[in-house]
């Protein structure tokens, strides 16, 4: 039995998209998703960076598109692949008007594809940089609230 997809509302107020991965699509559906989003309302997108080898990507699909911003920053799953060469390519993009947050910055620990003392390594490392930089931050967390809430209180004391 397949799902019936639910049709898509249309809005009477300006929506922002703040989270979404539009570089896992390809050209033609990337331009026809960007499309479908403004005939329903959406004015303004965020999409987010997860690794290294995406920081670039979202940088270029916010430059090719108005309305459309992103993030620069490591996802936990990731996390092995921050290192300071990583930290530094973050730090130049970040700079970039089209980059709104660092993100998607935090710990996963439902499917530790990354040693945990990694993970928070790279999150640590991520919020002070985020700090540095005066922007906010976009953080995943799944199945680890208490070591997210535990760094959050210390970044915030620092």
């Amino acid at each position: 039995m397949s799902k019936k997809r639910r049709d898509i509302p249309v809005f009477s107020t300006p929506i922002i998209e703040t989270h979404c991965h539009l570089d896992y699509l390809d050209d033609s559906d990337l331009q026809a998703t960007l499309d479908r989003a403004r005939e329903v309302g959406i004015e303004r997108i965020v999409t987010i960076a997860v690794s290294a080898g995406n920081l670039d990507t979202v940088i270029d699909i916010a430059q090719r598109n108005e309305g459309v911003y992103t993030t620069q920053g490591i996802h936990p799953h990731e996390a092995a692949g921050f290192d300071s060469a990583v930290e530094d390519k973050i730090r130049q993009r970040a700079q970039h008007d089209k980059v709104l947050a660092v993100g998607e910055i935090g710990l996963d620990y439902y499917y530790d594809h990354c040693p945990r003392d990694v993970q928070l390594a790279a999150f640590e490392r991520q919020l002070q940089l985020a700090a540095e930089l005066e922007l906010p931050v976009v953080i995943h967390t799944r199945e680890a609230d208490a070591d997210t809430r535990a760094v959050l209180r210390i970044s915030a004391a620092a």
